[in-house]
């Protein structure tokens, strides 16, 4: 089983960082520019999605010029 993440709906302030921790049993899915409302968005290097397993950690900039939010780091675990 997994789950989506399509969009990060929290405050985007030009180059602000986030970090996903993956604590479930799941794996959780980052889709790359699936169309959202706001500054959501995420741009995935390689415009593929990526799969987080469990124990996985991934970071993300916010990117004000295209607003959205840009993959920096991942740790697939």
């Amino acid at each position: 089983p997994s789950d989506d993440l399509m969009v990060v709906s929290t405050a985007a302030t030009k180059g602000r960082m986030i970090e996903f921790a993956n604590i479930s049993n799941y794996n959780i899915i980052l889709k790359h520019n699936v169309v959202a409302a706001g500054n959501g968005r995420l741009y995935l290097g390689g415009g593929t999605d990526r799969t987080l397993a469990s124990g996985g950690h991934a970071t993300l900039w916010y990117d004000g010029s295209s607003g959205g939010w840009r993959l920096t780091s991942v740790l697939l675990s």
